[in-house]
């Protein structure tokens, strides 16, 4: 299903609902999340949370976007991940790998094979950018997106 049709749906439900249900739904949803999405859904409730009621109120009536993450926590990361990417790119943080002939298929049929190691977490650096890439693209932030996905696919990971 699409985004803007799952949010619409999702509009239509959570309007019928009362204060209570919703409290209940919340917790339900809560009590069925898995243990390695709890932080982010803590840190969705308190972002919720932690928006200006003002807000709400000046824009009654029409549909408004609201984001979920603040712009301190967008900008704090984003420079993480650039001086993350940085070490990448200046050799600081880069793969290891071991090359060995290959004689299984006889001694004049040798193949050079490599085996990579990413000892220094370069792997879990680029999968939690592009995590925080997707999280971006959901709260709209399309600039910061782009600016992480370029990261991504410009750096050149030295072994």
């Amino acid at each position: 299903m699409e985004q803007k049709e799952f949010v619409r749906k999702s509009d239509e439900i959570l309007n019928s609902m009362s204060l209570e249900k919703l409290r209940r739904c919340l917790h339900n949803i809560a009590r069925k999340t898995p243990e390695n999405k709890r932080a982010s859904f803590l840190q969705l409730l308190e972002d919720c949370h932690d928006q200006d009621d003002r807000e709400d109120s000046k824009y009654e009536g029409t549909f408004q976007y609201k984001r979920l993450i603040p712009d301190e926590k967008v900008k704090e990361k984003l420079s993480d991940i650039k001086r993350s990417f940085s070490k990448i790119e200046n050799g600081d943080l880069r793969l290891s790998a071991q090359g060995y002939e290959d004689y299984s298929n006889g001694y004049w049929a040798s193949d050079w094979i490599w085996e990579y190691e990413d000892n220094e977490g370069i792997g879990r650096i680029i999968e939690d950018a592009v995590l925080f890439a997707h999280d971006c693209m959901n709260d709209c932030r399309y600039e910061e997106t782009v600016t992480i996905f370029k990261l991504v696919m410009d750096t050149k990971i030295i072994i």
